[in-house]
């Protein structure tokens, strides 16, 4: 599946996100941020979980941006 985020994502929960993810905008989630699939390609991004983790579980992962 191919998941193109392209307006700001904020998730009251937790996000779990499988595929060929391109993400170009920001990403907030108030808990846990999972990114499974191939590819990861963020252009510039923010990803972003106020009380959580962040796990990117892949063998392609291209990231530019910011991850806090």
């Amino acid at each position: 599946m191919n998941i193109n985020i392209n307006n700001p994502l904020e998730v009251a929960g937790e996000t779990v996100l499988t595929g060929n993810i391109n993400i170009n905008t920001a990403v907030k989630a108030f808990e846990n941020i999972t990114l499974n699939g191939e590819v990861k390609n963020t252009n510039n991004s923010v990803i972003f979980s106020k009380y959580g983790d962040i796990v990117i579980d892949s063998s392609n992962v291209n990231l530019n941006g910011l991850v806090y």
